[in-house]
């Protein structure tokens, strides 16, 4: 069964500490010149419905070095959801790959093309809602600094606000799904909704985070 990585939220904190070390492993490989071609003659679809530079650069290194190809689909080669249905789309696209990551405007084109994709779909950012690979790949770092996940104090100061703060909340989410202290400083009109927050804590009681 195909799994997906479009949100943080679809993952148990033991699940994203195996990835976390996953990453660390193959850093450490592609470093050391090392890295086998665990994806040969595997190709994936790059659909970027809006300019990027280091989401497109990052992962079209990761499939090469690992032995892949990386097909990029950029801005304006097609218009989704307009001559072609989202579900057409993602029947055809994953018809001929295997995996897609999508960078969009908004959650609901990727969660879309995740649920009639055949093959694993990654969220490279939805501009309204969260950018879970940027947060992950931000947590290993705090992990190579600190030598430790559980037990971090993390503080941001900035926007955790619905639509704007994507980053933000989306390094929130993660934290508090992690075990780590997220003090968070901003005005009240740029905060995360009392809805987001419910969830937040939610994680936290589980997880022993303390979200501030």
């Amino acid at each position: 069964m195909k799994k997906d990585f479009i949100n943080i939220q679809d993952f148990s904190e033991q699940e994203l500490l195996k990835l976390i070390e996953l990453i660390s492993v193959m850093k450490k490989a592609y470093k050391e010149r090392v890295l086998p071609d665990l994806l040969h003659k595997y190709t994936l679809t790059m659909l970027f419905l809006g300019s990027s530079l280091r989401t497109r650069m990052s992962f079209e290194v990761a499939m090469t070095s690992l032995g892949g190809h990386a097909l990029y689909i950029k801005p304006g080669d097609i218009h989704l959801g307009k001559k072609e249905s989202i579900e057409d789309t993602a029947i055809v696209m994953s018809s001929l790959c295997d995996g897609i990551l999508i960078r969009s405007p908004n959650y609901k084109d990727i969660s879309e093309i995740a649920k009639y994709s055949s093959t694993p779909v990654l969220n490279g950012m939805a501009d309204d809602s969260n950018h879970p690979t940027q947060v992950l790949c931000d947590v290993f770092t705090m992990f190579e600094k600190t030598g430790k996940i559980k037990g971090i104090n993390l503080s941001f100061v900035g926007d955790t606000s619905d639509g704007f703060g994507v980053i933000g909340r989306d390094l929130m989410l993660i934290c508090s799904k992690l075990g780590i202290n997220f003090n968070c400083a901003s005005p009240k009109e740029y905060c995360a909704e009392d809805s987001y927050i419910e969830i937040i804590q939610e994680n936290a009681k589980l997880s022993g985070a303390q979200i501030v």
